[in-house]
């Protein structure tokens, strides 16, 4: 029969299949309550990582001030690709708070601004990470949307949110690290894109912080187990680990080459804190108590550092930490009843926890927060697991309990109980009970704060302020100070006097260094007042030497005097492009045993472009050097380059007579040198390189 067209009528109409829109219509609703809930998260974690910045955590402590200084200098134009001061730190955070302080200003609210957002941004990872690496669970979307609520209430969390260091950067980095890399390596072929990102993020976790050096351990680790549960597809698995090691090591080139410059920054801090190479008491508990530790810090004992923690307060507070418990024993039990590559979302994050616990593990006073801080998102995902086995008991049929639509209501009411609970408990914890310790004033260095403004109030009166080198360089004094830095001298070889110019000048120190304070004065010729300086708390911060401009010492042929009096035998020793003697301070006479401690008084003649060397030496009658004592002045605190012109530089050539010295006459001879280049500057008036500054007696000691 011929064939004849087809007509409508010759085609039966099936009946419109309504399932598909309508599975399709209820996956975009579920996925609207997801993002209103996470939505509603995040004002929650709003709440609790913004206010207040500048306040809590009261002080700015040092690790964050140096952040603050690398910070602004990247802000001014540095671009370094590590930051050695402070035992050396990765770069990513520091220009990641550039950005901050460019914007609102070099303050610490800015500075820890950047960390919060860091924080927020985190939970916003942590929520679909979860929710793709465990697709295949029904319950896949509520667990990442209740893994990062976990996170939001986690005093953990919220502590260093709030503190700008860079182990905020872990938890983030290990989300995308570990969810990108697990979309890469889907069940089906390896998705390039994915694994582009996983190279980039694994990149960037290396750039910020030593943790991120243990990652590509972990997904070696996961690539051959899925080797091993998927023979037929090794191939691509070990491509897609190809990918995202190429990836990661071109990135890494530029920080590689400075390491491999300087090694001993790559290894400088972690062996620092290694277990190996502790020291002191309880550094080192021994593989098992390590263990127990880091077991213990979950819901027993936490970190006892007052930077990480309130001191001991456990990861979890017991309301969540009966979650985790139970979400641990599910996590576990559905892991075990998965086969082959079903099995791979629990391997990973099994990984992700090991290769985030090991910092902490392998390293003196565990439990450490800081350095298990990676571990987080996995924690909070068993408590989330926890809360939504909870919770799936409930929504089942349960008729002799309670009616089955109270029963949901309760369901879906209690992780917002429980969340809700866990956050005002937070908060009480970190804003009342742990920013509450008045010992925080000095671990959060508010004391160095007081020092800061105390400085700047004495500048802003045009004083000369001199501070000891530990002050002056302190990180927090240094950055709050940096405009205009006080001069930090070490007190205890010398002082400065700048030249008149109706100035006061300003020594300070700490109230319990009595010696410097006696021996500074002496030397100004008690021409000085002191004073001291209290802090918030009413207790003494600094000794503080006061040297009024009316008493400042006027140089001539006689020597220095202050006022009427002439403290230093007068010598006019003038060196070419370098200092001039004025005179010294001695009793000339000494026994064997004795230490000489003769202050030199020095006048810088013109600014001096090189850091010279002072040589100090004994010479017996023979002319022999018996002893000497070469040093850049003031112990280093105060080179040559930085003397201004006309100023007297008191500086302190010491010596330990030997108790079998003999007996007699001797000189000390000083001079300069170069030493870069070992040449010593020559007298002016051509009388060679070195001038007999004394001459002194040693004798018997007295019977």
């Amino acid at each position: 029969m011929a064939d004849r067209p087809l007509r409508i009528a010759d085609t039966p109409i099936a009946p419109a299949d309504t399932r598909a829109p309508a599975a399709e219509d209820a996956r975009l609703r579920r996925l609207g309550v997801a993002a209103l809930a996470l939505l509603v998260l995040l004002a929650v974690a709003a709440v609790l990582r913004l206010p207040a910045l500048d306040r809590v955590p009261p002080g700015f402590q040092f690790d964050e001030a140096y952040n603050a200084i690398d910070a602004w200098r990247v802000v001014g134009g540095a671009r370094d690709i590590f930051f050695p001061a402070n035992g050396g730190r990765e770069p990513l955070l520091s220009y990641w708070q550039a950005l901050f302080l460019a914007a609102w200003g070099p303050n610490v609210a800015a500075l820890r601004l950047a960390s919060a957002v860091v924080g927020l941004i985190t939970l916003v990872v942590v929520c679909p990470a979860f929710a793709r690496i465990f697709a295949a669970r029904r319950d896949a979307l509520r667990l990442g949307l209740l893994a990062a609520g976990v996170m939001v209430v986690s005093y953990w969390h919220v502590h260093f949110s709030r503190y700008s260091i860079r182990a905020i950067l872990v938890p983030l980095a290990m989300a995308l690290v570990f969810w990108l890399y697990f979309e890469g390596t889907g069940p089906r072929a390896p998705r390039t894109l994915p694994l582009l990102g996983a190279g980039i993020a694994l990149a960037g976790s290396i750039y910020a912080h030593p943790t991120g050096r243990l990652l590509p351990f972990a997904l070696a680790a996961y690539t051959l187990w899925l080797i091993w549960a998927d023979r037929r597809r090794w191939v691509g698995s070990l491509l897609s680990l190809g990918v995202v090691g190429l990836v990661s090591f071109a990135l890494f080139i530029p920080l590689g080459l400075y390491f491999l410059d300087h090694r001993f920054l790559f290894f400088g801090h972690p062996s620092d804190v290694a277990v190996v190479g502790a020291a002191g008491e309880n550094a080192v508990q021994g593989p098992l108590g390590q263990a127990l530790a880091v077991l213990g810090m979950f819901f027993i004992h936490g970190d006892n550092s007052q930077f990480h923690n309130l001191p001991g307060r456990p990861a979890f507070d017991p309301l969540v930490a009966v979650f985790f418990v139970l979400g641990v024993a599910l996590l576990a039990w559905a892991g075990w009843r998965s086969r082959g590559r079903a099995r791979g979302p629990y391997v990973l994050v099994l990984l992700w926890l090991v290769v985030a616990l090991l910092p902490t593990l392998l390293s003196d006073g565990a439990p450490n927060f800081s350095r298990a801080i990676g571990a987080l998102p996995t924690l909070a995902l068993a408590a989330a697991a926890g809360l939504s086995g909870a919770m799936d008991w409930m929504l089942a049929p349960h008729p002799r309990l309670v009616p089955a639509e109270r029963w949901r209501r309760v369901a879906y009411a209690l992780p917002v109980i429980v969340l809700a609970v866990s956050g005002v408990w937070t908060a009480r914890d970190y804003f009342v009970v742990w920013a509450g310790q008045p010992s925080l004033y000095y671990a959060y260095d508010i004391d160095k704060e007081d020092v800061a403004r105390q400085v700047m109030a004495w500048q802003s009166a045009t004083d000369h302020v001199y501070l000891a080198p530990l002050w002056a360089s302190q990180s927090t004094i240094a950055f709050l100070t940096r405009d205009n830095p006080p001069t930090g001298l070490e007190f205890d070889r010398g002082a400065v006097v700048p030249a008149a110019d109706g100035k006061d000048a300003v020594y300070a120190y700490g109230p319990d260094q009595e010696r410097r304070y006696r021996r500074l004065t002496t030397w100004l010729n008690d021409a000085a007042d002191k004073s001291t300086v209290n802090g918030q708390q009413g207790q003494p911060l600094l000794t503080v030497v006061r040297l009024p401009s009316a008493t400042r010492p006027t140089i001539d042929a006689t020597g220095v005097r202050w006022g009427a009096v002439r403290p230093t035998t007068p010598l006019d020793a003038r060196w070419s492009d370098g200092p001039q003697l004025l005179g010294f301070s001695y009793d000339t006479r000494t026994t064997p045993g004795d230490t000489i401690r003769m202050p030199l008084f020095w006048r810088a003649l013109a600014p001096m472009d090189t850091d010279l060397t002072l040589f100090a030496h004994l010479v017996d009658a023979s002319g022999k050097t018996v002893m000497q004592d070469d040093h850049t002045p003031l112990n280093t605190s105060y080179p040559t380059s930085r003397w201004a012109q006309n100023e007297v530089i008191i500086d302190l050539a010491q010596f330990l007579l030997p108790d079998d010295l003999p007996l007699g006459e001797y000189r000390l001879q000083v001079g300069w040198y170069d030493l870069a280049t070992g040449e010593r500057r020559t007298l002016a008036d051509g009388r060679g390189n070195e001038f007999t500054a004394a001459t002194f007696s040693v004798g018997a000691k007295p019977k």
